[in-house]
């Protein structure tokens, strides 16, 4: 008998459980908390392959920002809002095993992280803006005398054409 202390993981999203009159959420643990530290460690560094090592590397870093370790009702996985710093953790000790075990292309220890943060990808989106009628009336919204887009032309964020857009 485990005493209620199991550690629960799936790859579906699943229904919380009930436990001593107590509801916990089931962590889904899926791709998205280990292989984009994985690959943002490997590409920082230039690592010639994917070590055993540099996968044991990122596990151990998952498992250290576990909510788990502090508080054991806690959850074991970090919310999804987290996942951005996870990855970056996780990129960091995949990078340095990749050092440490000599995959890293003339890449200097001191210059780890911040190979790391320059490959991070930081979303900026502009604000849509409307620019015809017809696109108007594919939102929902009402009628409008502004003169008609050709049927088969979308357009990008900064309302230019995109090409061959059909």
């Amino acid at each position: 008998m485990d005493r209620g202390r199991a550690l629960i993981g799936v790859g579906s999203p699943f229904p919380p459980i009930m436990r001593d009159g107590a509801r916990f959420k089931v962590d889904q643990t899926n791709n998205s908390y280990i292989f984009p530290g994985v690959g943002v460690g490997a590409l920082a560094v230039g690592a010639s392959r994917v070590s055993d090592g540099m996968f044991m590397a990122a596990a151990k870093a998952l498992a250290s920002v576990s909510p788990a370790r502090d508080n054991p009702k806690h959850n074991l996985l970090p919310p999804v809002s987290a996942l951005r710093d996870v990855s970056q953790t996780v990129a960091l000790a995949v990078a340095l095993q990749a050092h440490k075990e000599g995959l890293a292309r003339d890449v200097p220890i001191d210059q780890v992280e911040a190979r790391i943060h320059a490959k991070v990808w930081t979303p900026r989106y502009v604000p849509y803006r409307r620019s015809d009628g017809l696109r108007a009336r594919r939102f929902g919204a009402a009628r409008s005398s502004a003169p008609r887009a050709a049927p088969h032309r979308f357009y990008d964020h900064h309302d230019r054409v995109r090409a061959g857009s059909t």
